[in-house]
Parts: structure tokens; sequence; C-alpha cells
């Protein structure tokens, strides 16, 4: 190897890792035929011309290595805005930027190192978790101390959490049980800078690593150094022994996740299809725990303004809409008629449903772009055990996870509840959400913001007040998955809500009053009953039955989705408002 790395320069690197499993490349036979793919896909989407780019290949011990590099324009120079156009006319003036990958395969495995705008090639085809893996091969969660945490949990946040600790803190400390890490920076520990990397030569006593979706030791390094670690990540990864540090374990089993998770998955939506629009439809479909968002663009998702629904290789999509929650049903509805004489065949249903994908828009700009499948963040059982796919990703949970969340959800429903006295009309089983919002229209003390949406942010369904507090009401049917959806509205009004309410013009709620368009109280009354006591309230009809105690609905609920919302949307109002929750009979 000496004879071909000929410099000692030392540079920091992030180590990404290419996921074969990926739906595009993984019938491909081989590392070169995926790294080619991933080259001409690039060429291709980017219109990189033939003198734009080169690529070489290198064989260094077990390693292959190719190196893709191309240029890019980055921007126009300042001069040709100050030049007149006589004299630019003649000139080229972009700016080019070198960028490039190095793509390092072994074995079975592909990783690569990017520099200027060469992620652009990879992106798409990352493993997202890769240096989480890694780290998970390493982790010692009693001593291992942390700097900073990113995390992500089963409630489907529109945001990540990040957490900082100047003075360190171990990672045992730092993790909810339900909670997902995204990122983490830590110190990398003596013993392992000892052993596993004694190669490389450290600079300082304390050095920190990087884990995402990448995997970064914060020191620099030369080639040679590079490539041994890349041996050393192949032999942890190839090491079955790993310390899951999330209640949360992911999946790795490719085998399994295609055989019998996916296929579960397939068989659950092909029977919601039946039952909304077979022969024999149901009234009431199965409750299937799903919900369905964009994997990585939450937020983005949710701020979209159209959604259109394509089929494989169709230039016109087949369904449009500016009502996310219409997308799951109406897709099926599609599927459905184009099933034909073939509707007992799942073969042909899979068929169809693999090739969906689902594009947002605001203001007529793409905003998402994915496949329908992987829009559904859900909760299956699989021998009778719960496995969630949250972010596209499947999970298997710790065997104390359900004893864990039950506890907790029945102590907060317990000592959190809303007077009975406040949500007293029944929720009849053909009833809407919006006909049950509007029972409470035309009674004092209540006032129906139903579908009154302001800045993008629906504050509630239902305001109720009393002589000290105001009960900012969010209602939804079922204790499912969907109450995800629930949370995030709630997170998202007290937040702007807390903002508006310690300003001075009160833009929200003067802007939330305009689109009630009731002149049953004047603005300044309605501006006055916030400054009341606040308190958010989650409502929801279980369907469970009045006679059932709490602890008995909690239990015979099977969505542990809609119960760890309950617990993480407490924390979350912890620094804005009171929470409170009510089961509507």
């Amino acid at each position: 190897m000496r004879n071909f790395i000929e410099n000692d320069f030392k540079y920091d690197v992030k180590i990404f890792k290419i996921n074969t499993e990926f739906y595009e490349i993984r019938k491909l036979n081989s590392a070169k035929e995926i790294i080619n793919h991933l080259i001409d896909s690039h060429k291709s989407n980017f219109e990189i011309e033939e003198n734009q780019f080169s690529i070489s290949n290198h064989e260094i011990d077990d390693l292959n290595i190719t190196s893709y590099v191309y240029n890019e324009p980055e921007k126009e120079s300042y001069w040709k805005q100050f030049l007149p156009t006589e004299i630019t006319n003649n000139h080229n003036f972009e700016i080019k930027r070198i960028s490039f990958v190095l793509f390092v395969s072994i074995s079975d495995k592909i990783y690569s190192l990017v520099g200027g705008g060469g992620i652009s090639v990879v992106k798409k085809y990352l493993n997202h978790t890769f240096g989480i893996d890694i780290y998970e091969c390493l982790a010692d969660l009693d001593h291992d101390q942390i700097s900073s945490i990113t995390l992500r949990n089963i409630a489907g946040k529109l945001t990540e959490e990040r957490d900082i600790f100047r003075n360190g803190q171990n990672l045992a400390d730092s993790i909810n049980f339900t909670d997902i890490p995204r990122k983490i920076n830590l110190e990398l520990r003596k013993e392992l800078k000892e052993t596993i990397f004694n190669f490389i030569d450290f600079s300082n006593d304390k050095t920190l690593i990087e884990v995402s979706t990448y995997f970064f030791i914060k020191q620099k390094v030369n080639f040679e150094t590079f490539v041994e670690l890349i041996k050393v990540l192949t032999n942890l990864e190839d090491n079955k022994l790993h310390t899951p540090i999330s209640s949360f374990v992911k999946e790795k089993d490719e085998t399994l996740i295609s055989a019998e998770y996916e296929k579960i998955l397939h068989n659950e939506i092909y029977d919601i299809m039946i039952d909304l629009y077979g022969p024999n439809r149901q009234n009431t479909t199965r409750r299937f725990d799903i919900d369905f968002i964009h994997p990585s663009k939450i937020i983005e998702f949710y701020e979209c303004d159209t959604y259109k629904v394509y089929a494989k290789k169709k230039r016109n999509c087949f369904f449009e809409t500016n009502d996310k929650y219409l997308l799951f049903e109406k897709t099926l509805e599609y599927i459905y008629s184009q099933l034909g004489d073939k509707l007992e065949s799942i073969y042909d249903f899979n068929s169809i449903l693999f090739g969906i994908k689902v594009i947002g828009y605001k203001n007529e700009k793409k905003q998402t772009i994915a496949p329908f499948l992987q829009h559904i963040t859900c909760e299956i059982k699989y021998n009778n055990y719960p496995i969630f796919k949250i972010d596209n990703l499947w999970y298997r949970v710790k065997d104390n996870f359900i004893e864990t969340i039950n506890s907790k959800t029945i102590g907060l429903l317990d000592n959190n509840s809303i007077p009975h006295n406040i949500l007293t009309y029944k929720w009849e089983s053909k009833e809407t959400e919006g006909e049950y919002n509007l029972k409470y229209e035309n009674l004092e003390k209540y006032i129906v913001l139903d579908k009154m949406i302001s800045q993008n942010i629906e504050l509630c369904d239902i305001i109720y007040e009393d002589k000290e507090n105001v009960y900012l009401i969010h209602v939804k049917k079922g204790f499912d998955a969907k109450m995800r959806d629930l949370s995030n509205q709630i997170s998202i009004a007290a937040n702007r809500l807390y903002t508006d309410v310690n300003s001075e013009d009160k833009i929200y709620l003067k802007s939330v009053f305009k689109r009630y368009d009731n002149h049953k109280i004047t603005e300044n009354e309605f501006l006055k009953i916030f400054e009341k006591n606040i308190v958010f309230v989650m409502a929801y009809k279980s369907g469970f039955g009045e006679e059932t105690t709490i602890t008995d609905r909690v239990k015979k609920s099977k969505s542990n989705i809609a119960k760890y919302c309950i617990i993480q949307t407490n924390q979350e109002m912890k620094n804005l408002y009171s929470l409170k929750y009510y089961d509507i009979k």
C-alpha cells in the first residue's frame, strides 16, 4: 500500500455507506454495477457533460476504489454584474466548483467519501443510520460522555430535538425510552483509542466522534489511515454483537423485512382497500394503526398546499388534492379501479402499489417526493409482537416497552383529565369530527373554530371557557396512529399561541378571529379570553366504552404510537401550557 500512497497530508473524513437494499439498486448484481448506476444517474440528472467529469478505478489490498470527479457551476462572478453587457457577452463568468465522490467497496459493502457538492451523487442512496449502527458496536451507555444529541420519536414530531451538554452527560441518562437517536456527538473512550483505533495518531487526549448518517472521528487522518479505518468499520459491521441505545432496535435482517414485515403491511393495506371499496364493503374499516406522512421532510409535507399522486411511468397524476388526509384512501380507490377482474390477486395489487409515488407542492414548487409506501408510518404485529415502521425504517422494541408505555400513559390520563361537564355530547358512530364539533356551535361559553386555519395553523377545534380557564380543545376520532397528527397540531398551535400572547400586536389571534367571522363576540372580547389560564386539551374517541376504566382502555388499545403521543405531547407542553386529556363518550 505504501507504493500507492506517496503523501502524508491529513484531512477530516466523514464516512458514509450506500444502502445496497435501496429499491432502485437492490437488484443490481455487484458493487461495480451499483456505483456505475449512481454515477450515471447523477450525470443524467445534473446534465454533466462528457468533458466535465472523470472516473478512475484502483485496488488497495481487498478494497476496490472508484473516484468520480466533476465540475459544476456554483455561481456567477460578481464582476459580471458590475461590467456592461457588451463586455461580458463574450466571456464565461461562471465560477466552477470541483466535486468528487470516492467509492470504496469491500465484500458486499460500499462506503463513500464526498467533497464539494459530491453529496448530491449519493444522498438518495445512503444508509441513514450507518454511523449510529457503528456506534452501537462500540457503545458503553453508562460511561460514554456525550456533548450533544439529536433525537426523533415515534410521535412523529415535526422537528428533531437537539440537546447540548456543556459538561458532558452519560448517554444512558440522555435518551427517553422511546427516542430514536439521529445524531450523537460524544467522547471516544480511551480504551477504544488504545485498541480498536490504535492505528490513528491522536493529537489530543480528548477526541470527539460524531455519528449520524455518517461515522466521523474528529481527528485529521491521512489516506493510509483512512483505508485502515474502512477495514475496521467493515469488521465492526460483521460483528453481530452490538448494544442498542434505544428501546427501538433497528431491524437489520433485510430478508425478514421483505419476507415478513413488508408482506404483513401490504396485506393490511390490501384488506383496507377491500373493506373500503370491495363488493362487501364494511361500514367501519379495520383499525390498522397507520399514518401517512413523508418519511424525512415532515415539515415540508405539512406545508404543501397541493398533493399529486402518480402511477408508475405515468406523466399525469391520477389524483390531486389540497387535503393530505385523502391521499391514502384515494390511492386505494385508484388501485381498486385498476385491478378489475384481478381483484383477488395480491401480486397484481402489489405491482400497482409499488409503482405509485406522491409529490407535494407549495406555491406550485415541488417540495416533497417519495414512493407511496415510504409515506406510511405504522405498527404491525409479527408473532404477536409490535413492530414499528418509522421514517421508512423498521424497528423492534425491547421486552419491557409495552409495560413501561402502558404505565406512563395510565398515570397521565388518570391525573390530567378535564371535568366531565365540558364535552357533554356523545359522539355517534357515524358522525365525522366536523359534525361532532358543530354540536357545540351555538352553546354559551363555547366557540367552534374547526377548520378556521390561519397562517396554516389551526388553533383548536373548540374553545370552552369558565371563570378562570380557557380550554383549547383539539378533537380526533380514534385512538391510533392518527394521534400523531393530533399531537403535532397541539404542538404547533401551542408554540404559535405562546409567541402571540406574549407580543403586543396579537397578529395570529386577530387573524383567527377574522377567519371565525362570527358576530357573537367582538375582537376585543375574543382577545380577552386569552388573558385567562390557557389549557390545551387532547380529546379523542377511543371507542372502548363508558363502563371501562382508564387502565382497561389503555391495556385494550393496540396502538403503542397513540400511547406514546400522550406521553410525548405532555413532555413538550411543560414549558408552554397545561395539557389535559379526554376520552369522548
